[in-house]
């Protein structure tokens, strides 16, 4: 039996990680994000017993990723060559070049 409470919480084995917590490794060798088991993660489970909140989380995430998005004004780079490539998702050839800049809402402060 584990006990996640507390495995969440022991700090001697946080300390270690976070010698290590760098963001790239969330990242493959060519540039894509790395998509990882759900079972490698202690907390998040798999099969019948996985997380409830799990599906929660995610979405709380995504909602958080658009409105930090809705302050930034995102203009496409004129100069390149936009070819995207036929699949269920969009993705481009040679990536989509952009440029932002802060959106300053006095409404959004308060």
């Amino acid at each position: 039996m584990i006990f996640t409470y507390a495995l969440g919480r022991l700090q001697s084995l946080w300390e270690k990680m976070q010698e290590n917590n760098k963001p790239e490794k969330w990242i493959s060798e060519i540039g894509e994000l790395r998509n990882e088991l759900s079972s490698k993660f202690m907390i998040f489970n798999a099969g019948t017993r996985t997380c409830l909140g799990k599906n929660l989380v995610m979405t709380i995430m995504k909602t958080v990723a658009v409105e930090a998005l809705r302050n930034y004004d995102i203009k496409i780079v004129e100069w390149q060559n936009i070819e995207p490539l036929p699949g269920l998702t969009l993705h481009m050839e040679n990536g989509l070049k952009v440029t932002t800049s802060i959106i300053y809402d006095i409404k959004s402060c308060f």
